[in-house]
């Protein structure tokens, strides 16, 4: 099977048809810190991860553990500007932080190597291991959208994290 990039811990590869399941679950524990997270049937994460395979300007990425196999979590980015610019998104299960955050060095330093000049991630204010793992990243905080989300009858700040290629 192809991968993305690897270390000697984890490696990120393409999702497949079968992760779904995986993903849904994973969403759904952690859909307070997803934004614009729509509820949907297991069918129907099935056929938006299908889509999104299909698509060129999507990179859908499963980190899975190399010593256990055991899937923790995953990438997803969206491009723009022929590839210079993602907009990405990541859910890791829990107490799981150091390796996202190793997971999303890889995922900077391969997708910098293939031309990308810019990754940036917005994220909700109340996901504060979200913004602990971006911060501790380097990635800059550019600006605060002001209530601009609503979830579970409250409204929200959005953060916009970007990290550049320079």
């Amino acid at each position: 099977m192809y991968m993305f990039c690897e270390n000697d811990k984890l490696y990120l590869r393409p999702l497949i048809l079968k992760d779904s399941d995986f993903i849904y679950e994973l969403k759904e524990k952690n859909k307070n810190f997803i934004l614009n997270y729509a509820e949907v049937s297991k069918n129907a994460q099935k056929e938006k991860i299908k889509n999104s395979i299909s698509k060129d300007d999507e990179l859908y990425l499963l980190i899975t553990l190399k010593e256990t196999s055991n899937h923790i979590g995953y990438i997803h980015s969206k491009f723009f500007n022929n590839g210079k610019i993602a907009d990405i998104d990541f859910v890791i299960n829990e107490n799981n932080s150091k390796l996202m955050e190793e997971s999303l060095i890889l995922f900077r330093k391969e997708l910098f190597k293939q031309g990308c000049i810019r990754l940036e991630c917005n994220i909700c204010s109340s996901n504060l291991l979200g913004k602990k793992i971006l911060e501790n990243l380097d990635f800059n905080l550019e600006g605060t959208k002001e209530m601009s989300y609503f979830n579970n009858n409250n409204f929200f700040d959005i953060l916009v994290f970007a990290s550049l290629n320079r």
